[in-house]
C-alpha cells in the first residue's frame, strides 16, 4: 500500500481534476534527444557481454541491468543507459495520459480498445518516472504497489512482473514493490490501455477504502 497516498490526491481523482503535470510531447523528447553531446559508444567491460558496445547488446540483459541496477557506481555506464532509454522514448509514442481514470468513479463508460491489439505484442521499455502523469504522484512522490496488488488488480504473470524494476525488497516480508506507473505502462503496451486503466481504477479505489477504514479507526470522521 502506497504510504504517501492521501485524501488530497484521491480528491483529485474521485472530482476528476487535472494535475499539473503532463506527458512530454514527442516533439520535446526528439528536440531533447537532438540536444544531447555526442559521446563515445559504452563498450561493457564486464559481464557475458564483455567488449560489446551497448547497442549491440540484447535487448532482454539491457532490461536486466536496468532492473538490477547494475550502474550504480558506474556513472559512464548510468549515462549510457540514459541516452539509450532517451533514444527509445524518441522513437516510440509516449504513453497517452489516462485521462477518463479522473472521471470513471463517475462514470461506467470505457475507451475503445480498438487499437490495442497492435501493440500487445509490442517490447517493452521500462519508461522513465520523471514522464508519468501526475495521477502517479502523490505530494511528489512516486506512487508504488505491492506484489501481492500487482497479481490481484493487473493479473500480470512472473515472466512479466519480472520485467518490472524493483522499488524494494524485503526478504523478511516476503513481498516485493513495484512502481504503480511501470505496471500499468507494461499493461498498456501487452494487453491494451483499456485493460491498464480498468486496473488502476480499481487498485486506487481499493487504496481509497484502505485509507477510510484507517481514518475511522483513528476516530478521525470521513475522509474529505
Amino acid at each position: 500500500m502506497a504510504s504517501t497516498t492521501s485524501y488530497s490526491f484521491h480528491n483529485e481523482i474521485q472530482n476528476g481534476s487535472e494535475g499539473s503535470a503532463s506527458t512530454p510531447t514527442v516533439e520535446g523528447s526528439k528536440a531533447s534527444a537532438a540536444n544531447e553531446v555526442e559521446a563515445e559508444p559504452y563498450r561493457f567491460n564486464f559481464g557475458k557481454h564483455k567488449g560489446k558496445l551497448l547497442d549491440e547488446t540484447p535487448p532482454d540483459y539491457i532490461q536486466w541491468v536496468i532492473r538490477e541496477n547494475v550502474a550504480a557506481g558506474r556513472p559512464d555506464l548510468r549515462e549510457a543507459l540514459d541516452q539509450y532509454q532517451s533514444r527509445a522514448a524518441t522513437n516510440s509514442s509516449p504513453a497517452p495520459v489516462p485521462i477518463h481514470v479522473r472521471g470513471a468513479f463517475r462514470s461506467n463508460s470505457t475507451s475503445s480498445s480498438a487499437s490495442a491489439s497492435a501493440s500487445l505484442q509490442a517490447d517493452w521499455i521500462v519508461p522513465r518516472l520523471s514522464h508519468a502523469p501526475s495521477i502517479f504522484r502523490d505530494f511528489g512522490e512516486d506512487l508504488w504497489i505491492s506484489n501481492g496488488d500487482t497479481r490481484r488488480f493487473f493479473s500480470l504473470s512472473a515472466e512479466e512482473m519480472s520485467r518490472l524494476p524493483l522499488v524494494s525488497q524485503n526478504p523478511a516480508m516476503g513481498r516485493e514493490r513495484y512502481w504503480l506507473y511501470h505496471v500499468w505502462d507494461l499493461v498498456r503496451v501487452r494487453r491494451g490501455e483499456r485493460e491498464a486503466d480498468e486496473g488502476l481504477v480499481q487498485f486506487l479505489r481499493r487504496q481509497r477504502e484502505r485509507l477510510e477504514a484507517v481514518w475511522d479507526s483513528m476516530g478521525l470522521g470521513p475522509m474529505c
